[in-house]
C-alpha cells in the first residue's frame, strides 16, 4: 500500500501512532492562547521524551513527545498559540487542520483563569468544530491572588465539556487533567452553545445548502476529502465568517460558497456590520456571560492596582492620554537611543577604514572593496541596527507587560478603517521619524496582506 503524501497532517506523526486496536497510543493536543502556561504542562507531562521540528512545508515550530500514566502510553501534540481557528496565520492554519483531521484522540484547552472571558473565544470555537474537549483552567494560583474566585462546574455546564483547575508550575492538578482526558477521549462531545436568533438562522441556511449540494451526485465527488468528519456547523459559520480556505476548498462543491455569501450579506444587513464580526460578538456574548457567572471576585471592596491601572488605559480620555504619552516616551527612546548608538557604530567603522587602507594592498583594489563592497554593509547596518534594537525590546516589553494589546484596543477602531489591526498603528507612527524602522516594524502584523498596506502607509506619512 502506497504511503499518505508527506504533506498530510498525520505524517507529522510517528509511524506507530497510526496503528489501530487496543494498544494504539492516545494522542492528546494542547491548544490556547499565547502564554497561558501550555508549554509548561506539555514540558510537566514529557520532560525529555519530546521532540521539537516544523510542521510540513510551514515555518511553524512542531513540539511533540510521548509519556506514561497509568501504565498506558501516551502522545502529547503542543499546538502553536492561537486566539481563534480562523485562518489569518501560518499558526491558526496549521492548528485548525490538526484539530479538523481528528488526528487527536482528546484536545486540551489550556485558558488563563485570570482572563477567563477572553480565552473563552477559542474554547467557543472548539465546540463549534465539536473534537473531544477538556477545558484545562490554568494559573489558578494566580487568580487566587487576585481576588477571583472560578466555579469549574459552571464553566462546565455552559460549555458542556469537563472543566479541570490547574497550576502548572506547581504542578497542581496536572494528574487529573490526564485522567479527564483520558475518560473524555472515548465519548462522544455533547452539542456546543447557541447563538442569537438571526445568526443561528443563517448557520442552518447554510447547513441545508451544504447538505442539499453535497446530497447531489457532482456536490458529493467535488467534496474536498480534507474536509471528511467536519462538522456541518463548522463549515457553515466558516462560510459565513468568509473564511478564504474553507471558501476555496467548498467552491468546486455545487454553488453553496455563493449561496453562504447571499446569507451572509442578509445578515449584514440587519445588524450593519460583516458577518465576521456579527458572530465574533456572538462569541464574545456568550463568553462574557459564562464568565459572569463562574467568575466571583472574593474582595470586592478593594479594587486590585491592576484593574484600576487597566480601567485607566482603556478609558475613553485617560486611556488615550496615557497612549500618547507612552508613544512619543517609546518615540523619543528608539531615536536618541538609535542615534547614540549609530554615532558610535560609525566612529568604530571609520577605525575599521583607517586599519583597512593602512593593509598592503594596492590603493584602486583596497578602495574597491572597501567603497564598494564593505562600505555598503556596514552602512546598512549603522541605518538600521541602531534603532531595531531599541524597537524590538521596548516591543517586547510592551508585549511581555500587555500593554501592547491595550494600545491595539484602543487605536483598533481607527486603523480598522485602512484595514488593519490597531497593532499596526505603532509602526505606523514610527514613520513620522524614520521610514526603515517602520517598515521593518511592520513584522509585528500577522498577515502578509497587513504587512503589505502597513509597510506602503508608512511610508507615506511625511
Amino acid at each position: 500500500m502506497a504511503e499518505p503524501p508527506p504533506e498530510t497532517v498525520r505524517s507529522i506523526l510517528p509511524a506507530g501512532l497510526r496503528a489501530q486496536g487496543d494498544d494504539a497510543e492516545t494522542i492528546i493536543a494542547l491548544v490556547g492562547n499565547a502564554n497561558v502556561g501550555k508549554s509548561v504542562i506539555f514540558n510537566a507531562l514529557t520532560g525529555m521524551n519530546q521532540t521539537i521540528g516544523n510542521w510540513p512545508g510551514k515555518t511553524v515550530e512542531l513540539a511533540q513527545g510521548t509519556f506514561l500514566f497509568r501504565g498506558k502510553r501516551l502522545h502529547v501534540v503542543d499546538l502553536p498559540g492561537i486566539y481563534s481557528l480562523s485562518a489569518y496565520s501560518q499558526e491558526e492554519l496549521v492548528a485548525r487542520d490538526f484539530l479538523a483531521a481528528r488526528v487527536a484522540d482528546v484536545v486540551v484547552d489550556v485558558v488563563d483563569s485570570t482572563i477567563l472571558e477572553r480565552n473563552l473565544y477559542l474554547a467557543l470555537q472548539l465546540r463549534e468544530l465539536q473534537v473531544p474537549l477538556v477545558l484545562a483552567l490554568n494559573l489558578t494560583d494566580m487568580a487566587t491572588r487576585e481576588g477571583l474566585e472560578i466555579d469549574a462546574a459552571v464553566v462546565s455546564a455552559e460549555l458542556g465539556v469537563p472543566v479541570v483547575k490547574t497550576a502548572a508550575a506547581s504542578g497542581k492538578g496536572i494528574e487529573e487533567l490526564v485522567a479527564v482526558a483520558l475518560t473524555c477521549s472515548v465519548g462522544r462531545p455533547l452539542p456546543g452553545p447557541r447563538y442569537g436568533r438571526e445568526v443561528e438562522q443563517a448557520i442552518l441556511r447554510v447547513e441545508e445548502s451544504l447538505a442539499a449540494a453535497i446530497a447531489q451526485p457532482e456536490g458529493a465527488a467535488a467534496f474536498p476529502p480534507d474536509l471528511e468528519g467536519v462538522p456541518p456547523r463548522f463549515l457553515a459559520i466558516k462560510l459565513l465568517e468568509g473564511d478564504p480556505e474553507i471558501e476555496r476548498l467548498l467552491t468546486p462543491v455545487g454553488d453553496v460558497v455563493d449561496a453562504a455569501q447571499g446569507i451572509a450579506g442578509e445578515l449584514e444587513a440587519v445588524h450593519g456590520h460583516e458577518a465576521a464580526g456579527v458572530i465574533a460578538a456572538e462569541r464574545y456574548a456568550v463568553a462574557g456571560r459564562i464568565a459572569a457567572s463562574a467568575v466571583t471576585h472574593v474582595d470586592a471592596g478593594t479594587r486590585q492596582v491592576g484593574e484600576r491601572l487597566d480601567s485607566f488605559l482603556l478609558h475613553k480620555v485617560g486611556g488615550w492620554v496615557a497612549l500618547v504619552v507612552a508613544l512619543f516616551a517609546m518615540f523619543g527612546a528608539i531615536f536618541i537611543v538609535g542615534e547614540w548608538f549609530g554615532e558610535r557604530l560609525d566612529d568604530l567603522f571609520d577605525l575599521w577604514e583607517e586599519w583597512f587602507f593602512s593593509l598592503a594592498l594596492s590603493h584602486g583594489w583596497a578602495d574597491f572593496l572597501w567603497r564598494g563592497l564593505i562600505q555598503g554593509v556596514l552602512a546598512g547596518v549603522s541605518v538600521a541596527l541602531p534603532y531595531l534594537v531599541p524597537f524590538y525590546l521596548i516591543l517586547s516589553f510592551l508585549e511581555n507587560s500587555g500593554y501592547l494589546a491595550r494600545m491595539a484596543f484602543l487605536t483598533d477602531t481607527i486603523m480598522h478603517r485602512f484595514g488593519l489591526h490597531g497593532k499596526a498603528f505603532i509602526p505606523m507612527f514610527l514613520g513620522y521619524g524614520c521610514t526603515v524602522p517602520a517598515v521593518l516594524g511592520t513584522r509585528i502584523m500577522e498577515r502578509d496582506r497587513d504587512r503589505l498596506i502597513a509597510g506602503i502607509l508608512a511610508t507615506l506619512i511625511p
